[in-house]
């Protein structure tokens, strides 16, 4: 594994993501990199008569054991938080020993002695390292909350809706977006909250003016009145990985505007809830009812399918067949469905199952299932033929709908040859052999299609 940079300057390059961070240990989270802190601590001690350069600030080796010792067991109890909630891997204390005059070291400058009581240490970081670290193992893939942003303080003359990533905003006067003023306006953020572990949440606005919260139904904060700036909280058990509805009112009156949503538990430190465990409000659409049908073979069936989705804004559709007989198909986009059925479908009954589905996260869908008959179209019928300088005409009747093709022949073994195709508008239809008649006898004969 290469460390491009220890500590410093990143280049954006190399497997490690290293921080070096004094005294306390610190590292940056990293979805494609291992995360370590490359150096912390540097407990700064001299011990008499051990240094490279003497100073009146130096301690005996006895007072040295308990301060280094106590000082390396606060900064490695940091450790844990940063291993749980950031994913570190490592993290390496400086120094091994003094060097000139850093005296930050665990020995001295001329090794003689060493600073910390070493069994204490090791006791430490064994404990540190025996503790079982749970590894939320669901996906993060939120989008953020839908918000609405309104006019005035009551929630009720919506101007813009948008998804915010996360509710993190110190507006302090300026518009929130789409012109609205600056103060004096409300906004709900709505949709779903993952938790990571299983265990007790505790869920904090910070906001100037009214704010309140529900969680899974529960209303947490109810804080609805001017103030400057309160921290409010409230807590209830959670499971990981469920996703559980979460509703955000707020309003800024005469205050400088902000709003803030943080979280905690046992496992995590308090932090504004990320992007990643926020998901926008997704309901399923609602997909108006659709009847069952009767068609004659040849017809176009032609269903115009309508469904609406509730969500603010709303989500974009898209159509598909689940199930449908041979030559169906439907518009992705309009959902409109179309659907010729041949002559060897008829006498039939076909099963459709049409799905629209929103693109919310997650995507969720409605079905419908309905069925189409499949009548058999009356046979041909050839009518008041006419023969007139030597041109051949007659009335050709059916059913509207089927291809109506139409052969001649001088003989009823072989030689058809096909004069027409049509589908006609209405019927009868009037048929006009096209080739002057030569011949003491011809036949004709009409077949349906598709």
């Amino acid at each position: 594994m290469v460390d491009q940079a220890s500590g410093w300057t990143y280049s954006g390059v190399g497997d490690v993501l290293d921080t070096h961070n004094y005294p306390d240990p610190l590292c940056s989270a990293s979805a494609v990199q291992a995360v370590a802190c490359g150096e912390f601590g540097g407990v700064w001690i001299g011990i008499q008569n051990h240094t490279w350069s003497p100073s009146t600030s130096d301690v005996a080796p006895t007072e040295a054991v308990a301060s280094v010792t106590s000082q390396f067991q606060s900064l490695a109890g940091e450790l844990p938080e940063l291993m749980q909630n950031q994913g570190m891997s490592a993290a390496v204390y400086t120094e091994v020993s003094d060097v000139e005059i850093e005296e930050a070291g665990l020995r001295t400058f001329d090794r003689k002695i060493l600073k910390p009581d070493l069994a204490q240490m090791q006791a430490t970081i064994t404990a540190i390292t025996l503790q079982p670290m749970f590894v939320p193992c669901w996906t993060e893939n939120g989008n953020g909350l839908t918000a609405e942003y309104f006019t005035g303080t009551n929630l009720a003359n919506r101007v813009f809706v948008r998804t915010d990533t996360k509710v993190d905003f110190n507006w302090d006067g300026v518009s929130p977006g789409n012109d609205l003023a600056g103060r004096q306006f409300s906004a709900r953020w709505s949709g779903l909250v993952q938790p990571r572990y299983s265990e007790g949440y505790t869920f904090h606005l910070t906001t100037s003016d009214g704010c309140r919260l529900w969680v899974n139904g529960q209303l947490l904060i109810d804080k609805w009145r001017d103030d400057t700036n309160t921290d409010v909280a409230g807590s209830m058990s959670l499971t990981g990985g469920q996703q559980y509805p979460l509703i955000i009112e707020y309003y800024d009156n005469t205050n400088p505007a902000d709003a803030i949503f943080e979280w905690d538990s046992a496992s995590q430190t308090r932090q504004v809830v990320p992007q990643g465990v926020l998901f926008s409000s997704n309901t399923p659409p609602t997909l108006a009812a659709i009847s069952n049908a009767v068609i004659t073979a040849g017809q176009t069936f032609l269903l115009t399918n309508s469904a609406t989705d509730s969500d603010v804004p709303a989500q974009a559709l898209t159509w598909a067949l689940a199930s449908s007989p041979a030559g169906a198909s439907i518009n992705a986009t309009n959902g409109v469905l179309t659907w010729r059925p041949a002559i060897a479908q008829s006498l039939s009954t076909n099963s459709f199952t049409v799905v629209v589905t929103v693109n919310g996260i997650p995507p969720l869908s409605a079905t419908q299932s309905f069925n189409v008959a499949v009548l058999l179209p009356a046979t041909p019928v050839l009518g008041a033929p006419t023969l007139a300088s030597g041109t051949f005409r007659c009335y050709v009747g059916g059913s509207v709908g089927p291809d109506y093709s139409v052969y001649a022949a001088t003989n009823l073994a072989s030689g058809w040859q096909l004069l027409l195709v049509t589908n006609p508008a209405t019927v009868p239809f009037v048929f006009i052999d096209p080739t002057p008649l030569n011949s003491q006898q011809r036949y004709y004969r009409i077949m349906l299609g598709p």
